[in-house]
C-alpha cells in the first residue's frame, strides 16, 4: 500500500533538488496553479501536485533526467501544451510540465493540419492531426 507521506516527501525532495539545480524553469506548487492545470477540454478534472514551466528544451531535459533517477521513479510526469484534448490526456495528479508559458518557437513543420484549435503539442501527443501530417 502506498504511503501518501512518503510520496509527498519524495515530491518535495524532487522539487527542492530541481530548484537547487537552478533549472531554467518556473516551479509552482501554489493551489491557484494546481487548479488552473486540473482541467483540459474534457469533462475530467485531476489536480496536479506541482506544475513546472520550462523555459528551454535543455530545462525539459534536466527535469526528466532528474525524474529518471531511481529515487523519483514513481513520480508521474505529463507534458501539457494547451489542454485542448478531449479525453483528459494532459491531466495528472503528479507533475505537469507545461510547455505553453515560455516555449513558443516552432521548428520547420510541413503539411500541418489546418485545425483551428489544436496545437502542435496536442497533435504530437495524440496523433490528432492524422497520419502523415507531420514529417
Amino acid at each position: 500500500m502506498k504511503n501518501p507521506n512518503n510520496e509527498q516527501n519524495t515530491l518535495n525532495t524532487f522539487i527542492t533538488t530541481l530548484t537547487a539545480s537552478h533549472v531554467n524553469a518556473t516551479i509552482s506548487q501554489r493551489q491557484s496553479e494546481q487548479i488552473i492545470n486540473a482541467t483540459d477540454n474534457s469533462i475530467y478534472e485531476s489536480k496536479p501536485a506541482a506544475v513546472i514551466y520550462p523555459k528551454t528544451a535543455q530545462a525539459i531535459q534536466e527535469i526528466l533526467t532528474l525524474g529518471n533517477q531511481d529515487t523519483y521513479q514513481h513520480l508521474h510526469f505529463t507534458a501539457k501544451v494547451s489542454a485542448t484534448g478531449c479525453n483528459g490526456q494532459s491531466l495528472n495528479t503528479g507533475i505537469i510540465i507545461d510547455i505553453s508559458r515560455y516555449m513558443h518557437a516552432i521548428g520547420k513543420i510541413n503539411n500541418v493540419s489546418p485545425a483551428d484549435r489544436a496545437t502542435i503539442g496536442d497533435m504530437f501527443s495524440t496523433d490528432a492531426s492524422g497520419k502523415g501530417s507531420m514529417r
